[in-house]
């Protein structure tokens, strides 16, 4: 960098952050709740306020830690979407920062300053700093765990050996997916072995310590049966051992391939073809730092590659994590060339301004270019934020001058988990379970009316009214303009006579 370049860097780093956070505030919930995000909220809140439940989310094999920050926060917040998200944007500020000093460490300010950039606009990182999930938090996982092995392998010692293990097992305690990063640490500690081999022992000791503290950072995780009972679910997504050593080719072959396309459309072309090429002449470079990036680049997203069972929409998700490193060498290519670099942010800051000002426009043009654009489950789909909407707008209209008992069905995901996060707190709505199910077969056979001293409005996912038809009557049905899902809303027949239980509905 010049010197003149030198003098305004500070007001550089300062610029890149207003940006940062206009890009990931303004219209933080315009997209609404995703599936997903729903139950992560629903649960965060139990977790965090219900005693006994602080490892609820086990039970359906997620690991807890970025829910009990979600339940944190949605003390401060009364939308408790906006506060999960706030949550992701806080990370992707802080991999913003490891982004800037990483690139600033390795290479330079100039290929600092275009790394912020292409981290602020580059689809993966703009779209998960913005959703209540864990990719972000991950991403900060994967960078924190590089920048702590520079450090190792600048000092090696059992100090600077722990923090890679410590930062793993927080992120282990958050999703799995960091084992793989700490695969590849290993990995990484073999290959510098094969020439040091004087330094085995206490390589070998350094490597104890490291799993020594991953895994005294997941001790309250372990110690629960129900996380050894699901821990099977990672095989939803991974391949299984046993499988792996068969060698699947055609399944990499295929994975890879699909993968590409993911890599391509969300990098975004030019600055990818950037990432290659700046890879290329560093694999050479006889600086250690380069050569550290690039192993650290290339084993976790092979190590990824291996073991992910197939390719589909929720892809572009898992692949987020092993990616945001490829930004280095892309910045270091284009801090080259100028008119390139104007080049490559212009579909980046095309699609950012699509998501924050017309996301349904977003998910149709991504739509037109890949087959795993997630339209389905943000717009088209069933179970979409747009029928949650939908569904809010009606719920408040009719608890306007009136308090209301809201229930659902016992379900997971949109609409029920998000309707719960919602009208938890909500004045003039109490939320609650009406279930069959919670009733009983015998008993509902020996009922003729249910009534409640508050007006009931139960929502049911299409029709589907849970065994309780003959207690119910239709008031409308709640469709939303995306997509064909709808919801039948019904409440307690009027006028019945017979054998009447009074209701004591059942929160969350």
């Amino acid at each position: 960098m010049s010197p003149r370049l030198q003098r305004y860097s500070p007001y550089y780093l300062h610029l890149l952050i207003i940006l940062f956070f206009l890009t990931r505030l303004v219209n933080l919930t315009l997209l609404p709740i995703f599936s997903d995000e729903a139950v992560y909220v629903e649960w965060a809140w139990r977790m965090t306020h219900v005693p006994g439940l602080a490892f609820h989310s086990l039970q359906d094999g997620k690991q807890p830690l970025l829910m009990w920050i979600f339940g944190l926060f949605q003390n401060f917040f009364s939308d408790p979407l906006l506060a999960s998200r706030l949550v992701s944007v806080l990370f992707g500020s802080f991999n913003l920062w490891g982004i800037y000093y990483l690139a600033g460490d390795v290479f330079n300010k100039k290929t600092a300053v275009v790394s912020a950039l292409l981290y602020i606009f580059i689809p993966f990182f703009f779209f998960f700093d913005r959703q209540a999930l864990m990719e972000s938090s991950l991403v900060s996982v994967y960078l924190l765990t590089f920048i702590f092995l520079l450090r190792f392998y600048r000092s090696p010692g059992y100090l600077t050996a722990a923090f890679p293990g410590i930062i793993l097992g927080f992120g282990f305690l958050n999703k799995s997916t960091p084992v793989l990063f700490l695969l590849a640490l290993f990995i990484i500690h073999a290959l510098y072995l094969i020439r040091r081999r004087s330094q085995i022992v206490s390589f070998t000791a350094f490597t104890l310590v490291t799993l020594t503290c991953f895994f005294l950072v997941n001790i309250p995780m372990l110690i629960q049966p129900v996380f050894w009972k699901t821990l099977y679910r990672t095989g939803d997504y991974a391949l299984p051992l046993p499988q792996l050593l068969r060698f699947p080719l055609i399944t990499w072959i295929s994975n890879f391939i699909n993968h590409l396309e993911i890599l391509i459309l969300n990098f975004t072309p030019v600055a990818l073809i950037a990432a290659i090429l700046g890879i290329t002449s560093l694999v050479k470079n006889p600086d250690f730092k380069k050569r550290l990036l690039v192993l650290w680049i290339t084993i976790p997203l092979l190590l990824y590659f291996l073991t992910i069972r197939h390719t589909n929409d929720l892809s572009f998700r898992y692949l987020t994590p092993f990616v945001p490193l490829l930004i280095l060498p892309a910045a270091y290519y284009l801090s080259f060339r100028f008119f390139l670099t104007v080049v490559a942010l212009v579909l980046p800051v095309f699609f950012t301004l699509q998501l924050m000002f017309y996301p349904v426009s977003y998910f149709r043009i991504k739509s037109r270019l890949t087959r795993y654009s997630y339209i389905g489950s943000y717009v088209t789909g069933y179970d979409t934020g747009y029928q949650v909407n939908a569904l809010r707008s009606y719920i408040n209209e009719v608890s306007r001058d009136r308090p209301i008992i809201l229930a659902t069905a016992v379900h997971t995901f949109n609409p029920e988990s998000a309707l719960a996060a919602y009208y938890r707190r909500y004045p003039r709505v109490q939320f609650a379970y009406l279930d069959g199910r919670l009733i009983g077969e015998e008993t509902i056979g020996t009922i003729d009316c249910i009534s409640s001293d508050l007006p009931v409005y139960f929502i049911a996912k299409l029709d589907d009214k849970v065994n309780l038809d003959k207690f119910l009557e239709k008031v409308t049905v709640i469709t939303n303009p995306y997509n064909f899902d709808y919801s039948t809303i019904y409440t307690l027949k009027t006028n019945c006579t017979g054998q009447t239980v009074r209701l004591n509905l059942s929160g969350p």
